[in-house]
């Protein structure tokens, strides 16, 4: 496995934070692949001694949501804070469902399973909040960001002192929105509602392609964030030497997959 492939994160606190990668195999439970992929995950929470107890796993609608969740003796006490999305679709949960989680203190582990989506980390020090947030085509469209400055003041955490890595993730250079059939299906009321998005997409020959981390990128900044406090992995998971499982690059041959990434605090007793 290259270095050079592997994420570097900066000022991560006291913070625990991994990604799997395709020697941990794939994280995507599917009906053929279930008992598999229950291994394959254990096996990575195993090896990183974090125990399935302890970790809340993010359940991807594509919403614009995000919870503050907290952990107690009867599981775990979610505040769910709705955004309404600009963008109309039907995907389950869309409206009511989170694709994005935060939590202070320790011993708990949040995590997110995605296959060419950003997995937004987020830490801020003084509060000891941190999280991740699943931004895909419907999250920066519907400005998921744009919600967190409110998420954040009400949870007494400071923005500007927030800092944000922007995980492995398909880039534009491999975004086809062209070959998309969401992309088809709503491009209407992007152009609609969404005049200006025509500035995150490169138009070739081949097709049009779309800056996901881009659109991540402007509205940090819109928001208040400094550029100083924005990291991203800079390799994109559907190049061929990837050590990432990209769903755009398993489509062409039928298959689906998925990695994880987590980010903890251990408790101070362990």
């Amino acid at each position: 496995m290259s270095s050079q492939l592997i994420p570097k994160v900066l000022r991560p606190s006291d913070l625990f934070i991994a990604f799997s990668t395709k020697d941990d195999g794939n994280m995507l439970r599917t009906h053929d692949t279930r008992l598999v992929v229950h291994k394959n995950r254990t096996d990575f929470l195993k090896k990183y001694c974090i125990r399935s107890e302890d970790l809340f796993l993010i359940r991807t609608s594509h919403s614009p949501n995000i919870d503050v969740v907290e952990k107690n003796e009867d599981g775990y006490k979610r505040q769910t804070y709705l955004r309404s999305p600009a963008i109309a679709t039907d995907f389950d949960h869309y409206y009511t469902g989170s694709d994005g989680a935060i939590t202070f203190g320790q011993g708990l582990f949040i995590g997110l399973m995605s296959g060419d989506c950003v997995p937004l980390l987020l830490w801020e020090r003084r509060s000891g909040m941190y999280g991740i947030l699943h931004i895909g085509l419907l999250g920066a469209l519907n400005g998921m960001l744009r919600g967190l400055p409110h998420i954040l003041a009400t949870s007494g955490v400071g923005l500007k002192d927030t800092e944000f890595y922007i995980g492995p993730s398909i880039t534009q250079r491999n975004y086809n929105i062209s070959k998309s059939g969401l992309w088809k299906a709503i491009e209407a009321q992007i152009y609609s509602k969404i005049p200006d998005i025509g500035r995150f997409i490169a138009r070739n020959p081949d097709g049009e392609y779309f800056d996901l981390q881009g659109v991540i990128v402007s509205q940090l900044l819109e928001s208040g964030v400094d550029l100083v406090r924005i990291q991203r992995y800079e390799h994109c998971i559907a190049d061929e030497e990837s050590i990432f499982i990209s769903h755009n690059s398993l489509k062409k041959d039928g298959i689906r997959g998925n990695f994880l990434s987590v980010i903890g605090r251990k408790a101070s007793n362990e």
